[in-house]
């Protein structure tokens, strides 16, 4: 009796340690979310910009380009613009040649670059402006390739990357994924007051867009070195990291709890506005990518779920919806999410200077007639690592 007794002891001792090794190995395979914070925690301070800044800048493309200045395009009136924070005025301005220009990049105070719609290319050093014709190179990769529409255009120390398409259809703005014929961001460098092809790639090929129907990728692109190109498409929960140097991709997975499969898209109904906007609304989308050079970050915008025609029946502006702010490390490690909270930030509206980072504060928090509120977030690389 008392040995069955044992062997039931030890019988059911064994059980419990492989139901603890089973249970622990579970645990150790569930996914390892990333840390989540309020960014008010690291809000400092507040400033206003002008309307016709916050309104009028291209593509809402601010860029610093000394301490205290900042330099964008203003479409109203077609003119380049540096801008004292300080003094709250503007001094100096650059007219562009031409104003059928899809995308342009500061790379120092003096020197900025801009692409025109018609496979052309604008540098401008020291108010000289000088035209390059992408055409030859473009045109021995696909001959109907064109300068793909308010896509921006990007630069890291001397290669420039600048996005081309050919595509059949009406929208030539944002084509459907069926209607898109050859999509590729193209790598080059001005040698010797002529162009140096480097190499190119396609970031929309088949089998990395999926079911999606949205090809536009825009701010969700980011030049992080000399050879490394970040794609981060909306509905993906991995960043894409090509090295045109080594023509190698590399997946990087995106550990937050918040983002959410999306549902497939009915490409049959793609230009019905509304239903577009009920499906995008209510999926969690990544958006806009930014690069904090001081800090060596890339700060990633999450769109969370949400309603486009609310209970009441009001409808809600994309921008209404909840937001949080994912922080990449320099190697591309995602290190806090910061939650926005609902209808208190303007992501779209952001920059970054030496002092940190600005967003807008949502339209219905500005109070000020002909201003805008931005905050200002010091997010030190030392202070989100975990």
């Amino acid at each position: 009796m008392i040995n069955k007794f044992k062997k039931s002891i030890t019988s059911n001792s064994i059980l419990l340690l492989l139901v603890t090794i089973i249970i622990a190995s579970c645990n150790n395979n569930l996914p390892q979310y990333v840390e989540q914070e309020q960014i008010d925690k690291y809000k400092v301070d507040s400033f206003f910009l002008p309307n016709d800044i916050v309104d009028n800048s291209f593509f809402s493309k601010i860029y610093e380009v000394e301490p205290g200045v900042i330099f964008y395009l203003d479409e109203d009136k077609n003119l380049f613009y540096y801008y004292d924070l300080k003094s709250n005025s503007c001094i100096d301005s650059i007219s562009p040649l031409e104003s059928n220009f899809d995308g342009f990049v500061i790379k120092s105070k003096d020197s900025f670059y801009y692409v025109l719609d018609d496979n052309r290319l604008v540098t401008c050093f020291n108010k000289k402006q000088k035209i390059y014709d992408l055409s030859p190179i473009i045109n021995s990769i696909d001959s109907n390739l064109t300068t793909q529409t308010r896509i921006e255009l990007q630069i890291t120390n001397d290669t420039i990357v600048t996005s081309v398409r050919s595509f059949t259809g009406s929208n030539d703005t944002i084509p459907s994924r069926q209607d898109v014929l050859s999509y590729y961001d193209i790598f080059y460098k001005i040698d010797h007051d002529s162009i140096k092809y480097i190499g190119k790639y396609n970031p929309n090929r088949e089998n990395i867009i999926g079911q999606d129907f949205y090809t536009h990728l825009g701010r969700n692109r980011l030049v992080v070195n000399s050879s490394k190109i970040l794609y981060a498409y909306e509905y993906r929960d991995s960043l894409l990291v090509y090295d045109f140097n080594q023509n190698a991709l590399k997946y990087s997975p995106i550990n937050t709890s918040n983002f959410k499969k999306n549902e497939p898209f009915d490409n049959k109904r793609f230009g019905d506005a509304d239903y577009t906007k009920r499906y995008l609304y209510a999926q969690t989308r990544f958006t806009f990518l930014f690069y904090d050079k001081h800090q060596s970050l890339v700060y990633h915008f999450l769109k969370h779920k949400g309603e486009y025609v609310t209970k009441e029946g009001e409808k809600n502006a994309y921008y209404d919806m909840p937001f949080s702010l994912l922080v990449y490390d320099k190697d591309l490690k995602l290190q806090k999410e910061l939650l926005l909270g609902v209808k208190k930030y303007w992501p779209l509206k952001t920059f970054i200077t030496n002092d940190g980072l600005y967003i807008a504060g949502h339209k219905s928090t500005q109070k000020t007639e002909g201003k805008t509120m931005f905050y200002r977030f010091h997010i030190a690389a030392d202070s989100i690592v975990q």
